[in-house]
Formats: C-alpha cells, sequence, structure tokens
C-alpha cells in the first residue's frame, strides 16, 4: 500500500509541505480536491497527512469534507486491495485470546495516549511511519468503518469506529495492561533469558525471538500482585519498542504482533 510519503516523493515533495499547503488551501476546497485527484493523493493519504493538525481523521471524513462542499468525496477513495494483497491482522490469534488485556487507554500522566504519541514522535523526529502504523485501512475489518470484536477475535471487545485515534488508543491500552500484568519473578526470569540469549537475540534468531515472545505470552496470563513494573519503567519500554516498530515495520505488518516481538529489546 503507497503512503502519502512515497507518492508526494514522486513530485520531489514531503509529507511537511503537503500538510502546510493544504491547511492553507481549505478555504478553497476545490483547488484541494483538484491538486490532490491529479498527484494520486487518496483520502486516506490527505488523513495521513492531516493527521498532527486533526488526530483520528479518517478517509472517510475527508471524503465527507468534499462531498459537502459540493464535489465527488468519494472519487479520492483509495482502490480496493485486489485478492492477491491481503490486509495485515490488527489482533494475532495468540494475543485475541488473552482479550482481558485488550481495551482501550484511559490511563493518564506519563501514560496516556497522548503523552506516550509524543514521547515516540519526539524519538522518531518523522510522523510518517508512526501514522501509518495506525492507519485503519490497512488492517481486514476496516472496510466498513467499523472494527468488532468478532472481526479482530476478541471475545467481549465491543464495537468500535476505525479511526487513527481509536488504534492508537487500543494499541497502548494493551501494552500497558501487557506490563502491568507481570510481577517481579517474572520480569527477573524474561531479564535472565534476554540476557543468556543476548548474541541471538542482536543476530535475529527466529528460535530464540519465538521462544522470548512466548515467555512474555505464559507471564501475562494472569494479573501482578503487585505489578513489578512503575508507570515510568511502563513508559518507557512502550515507547522504546514503538519507535523500533515505527522504524522497522511503519504499516507493512500488524501493528500488536510486531510491537510484541520489540517490547522487550
Amino acid at each position: 500500500m503507497t503512503t502519502a510519503a512515497q507518492q508526494l516523493a514522486k513530485y520531489g515533495l514531503n509529507v511537511d509541505v503537503a500538510r502546510e499547503w493544504i491547511a492553507a488551501n481549505l478555504g478553497s476546497p476545490k483547488t484541494v480536491f483538484d491538486i490532490c485527484k491529479a498527484g494520486g493523493l487518496n483520502s486516506s493519504m490527505i488523513a495521513e497527512i492531516l493527521n498532527p493538525l486533526a488526530p483520528g481523521l479518517s478517509s472517510t471524513a475527508v471524503e465527507s469534507f468534499f462531498t459537502g462542499s459540493g464535489l465527488d468525496g468519494s472519487a479520492l477513495r483509495p482502490a480496493p486491495i485486489s485478492s492477491g494483497e491481503d490486509k495485515a491482522e490488527l489482533i494475532p490469534d495468540d494475543l485475541g485470546q488473552l482479550n482481558w488485556l485488550i481495551s482501550m487507554n484511559a490511563s493518564v500522566g506519563n501514560l496516556s495516549t497522548t503523552s506516550l504519541h509524543n514521547a515516540v514522535l519526539a524519538e522518531l523526529g518523522d510522523s510518517t511511519s508512526y501514522n501509518e502504523m495506525f492507519n485503519p485501512d490497512n488492517y481486514a475489518g476496516s472496510e466498513d468503518g467499523v472494527f468488532t470484536g468478532a472481526e479482530l477475535g476478541v471475545n467481549g471487545l465491543g464495537s468500535f469506529a476505525a479511526t487513527n485515534a481509536n488504534l492508537e488508543s487500543l494499541y497502548y491500552g494493551t501494552l500497558i495492561n501487557t506490563l502491568k500484568s507481570l510481577d517481579s519473578g517474572e520480569v527477573t526470569e524474561l531479564y535472565q533469558f534476554i540476557k543468556a540469549n543476548q548474541a541471538g537475540l542482536e543476530s535475529g534468531s527466529s528460535a530464540v525471538e519465538d521462544q522470548l515472545v512466548d515467555m512474555l505470552f505464559a507471564a501475562i496470563q494472569d494479573p501482578a500482585y503487585p505489578a513489578a513494573l512503575s508507570d515510568a519503567q511502563v513508559a518507557s519500554i512502550i515507547v522504546d519498542a514503538t519507535v523500533a516498530t515505527a522504524q522497522i515495520v511503519g504499516g507493512t505488518d500488524g501493528v500488536f504482533e510486531n510491537a510484541f516481538g520489540n517490547l522487550l529489546g
């Protein structure tokens, strides 16, 4: 799936320049519509470009804006993915079984979605790959603008709008719940495994990485009383894992699956 940055690069432009231009010309919707359409920028790309100014902006909202201005907003709708190009799975099957961990983020302070969002972007320096991680158009089930628990394979998870903001909240809420479920004995065991297998992890050994992920999933099967990690430690781990995921993966694969792979990196 082509990103806004990739499409703009064809014309020697970048996302920041496009964002400034669109924002400056929103009073002339037809001008923005015509230029974007001619340049191959669909509604999903426009939402991606404007996300820092309007967090959670969806492609549907972009199309509605132009339709409300007397234009054919559907003309900017992304082409459907062909049968040979599958969308990524948002929630991997093994995580879906741990349904009590999967929830929107209700935390405040340094674990709030806004705080974590800002901390990650401060490390990345560029929001493009980060925004693409939470682009709902990349994930199966988003086609009708709504994710359901049944589509995601998570028992008890209600339906919610397929927006960047909701995916971001679900992501952070789930990772916070996961790390808060570790007690001191489990943290020690994981640390000792990482220390003993550092060479394998650094070389990218799939066997060692798979074993580490299996250990993590076993550790989070039940709540911790008390949790071993402080809010500051949880925030630091999540920021590091998210930066690594954005740098390596972007929007090309399941955000949760890869985040868990980087969680203890």
